[in-house]
């Protein structure tokens, strides 16, 4: 009886050890991916004059993406006015997924929530919701086609509400190195506030 018990006691944890193992290695599957980190310096132009500079920003942004689709990221921007005025920084953290449409379209969607830092007025936060499209034209060009910001102060007092479309290409340098460039157009309570041009650099691991 006591063999009995030891051989049963034996082909349980065997059998516990092998879904364990099927367990562990579909989630390291799952949440398993890569890493890319960016770096972007875009201008704000005047909306109804081009030749009119507003103000200048730098953003630093990581992203976490999951080989389920699922990605996680993070920014850091630093907005100067180059007309004077105070500085602001924008700190935001986000979710999203990451839908392949073809073998060459791709729909992206995320939703995060952020914090802004001005001087000249009180803090608060914020959130935010992206959604974009983009099509691989070849291994070295990458075209993200359309992309659209929602973005919008929890207390509506703060004067947040600046959504913003843009078009943005992505040229492969290295296997592992982007150069990136994008126009955009943002409003601010329904009327244009800016359009401006911004040039990057993306690396993944």
């Amino acid at each position: 009886m006591y063999v009995l018990q030891k051989l049963l006691g034996l082909t349980i944890w065997r059998g516990l050890g092998w879904y364990a193992a099927v367990l562990l290695g579909g989630l390291s599957s799952a949440f398993a991916g890569g890493n890319s980190i960016s770096i972007e310096v875009a201008n704000d132009r005047e909306p109804h004059d081009f030749g009119i500079s507003k103000d200048m920003k730098y953003e630093i942004s990581g992203v976490h993406s999951f080989d389920n689709g699922l990605f996680i990221g993070g920014l850091f921007q630093y907005t100067d006015p180059t007309s004077g005025g105070s500085d602001s920084q924008n700190i935001e953290g986000s979710v999203g997924y990451r839908l392949p449409l073809t073998r060459i379209w791709t729909l992206d969607g995320s939703a995060g929530l952020g914090g802004r830092f001005d001087p000249a007025s009180s803090d608060f936060a914020y959130y935010v919701f992206k959604v974009g499209t983009s099509v691989e034209l070849s291994h070295r060009w990458t075209w993200t086609v359309l992309g659209y910001r929602y973005r919008n102060a929890f207390d509506t007092d703060n004067d947040y509400d600046t959504p913003e479309l843009s078009t943005a290409v992505a040229l492969r340098v290295t296997e592992t190195d982007f150069v990136t460039a994008k126009v955009y157009r943002e409003w601010k309570d329904g009327s244009p506030d800016d359009t401006g041009l911004a040039l990057g650099f993306r690396h993944e691991f």
